[in-house]
């Protein structure tokens, strides 16, 4: 049976390929992942608002499959980066209303 103990949601920026094998590296048994995209282009004002409406519809998206605890990954890229993120956390207020 998949996930007997566990199952962590998990909501990454892009694509889940080295983040799901690098978990079940570490994952005890009968914890799994239960993983979902959310891609963002760049950190226009529009775009970023887009992502963070994605960010909660993903959120109750892995609430209806039951998982224990809810992950979203991110990433601010570095200060040189085109894509730096001007503004951090944003979403955590909407995540947690998204939890009641």
């Amino acid at each position: 049976m998949f996930a007997w103990r566990k199952r962590i949601g998990h909501i990454s920026p892009g694509a889940l390929s080295t983040s799901v094998y690098d978990f079940y590296l570490v994952a005890p048994e009968g914890v799994g992942l239960v993983g979902i995209s959310n891609p963002i282009g760049d950190w226009r004002e529009d775009e970023y608002e887009r992502v963070l409406k994605n960010v909660v519809a993903s959120a109750k998206y892995l609430a209806a499959r039951h998982v224990d605890y809810i992950n979203h990954a991110a990433s601010s890229g570095n200060s040189k980066s085109r894509l730096a993120c001007p503004r951090p956390r944003r979403f955590t207020p909407r995540a947690k209303r998204c939890a009641r």
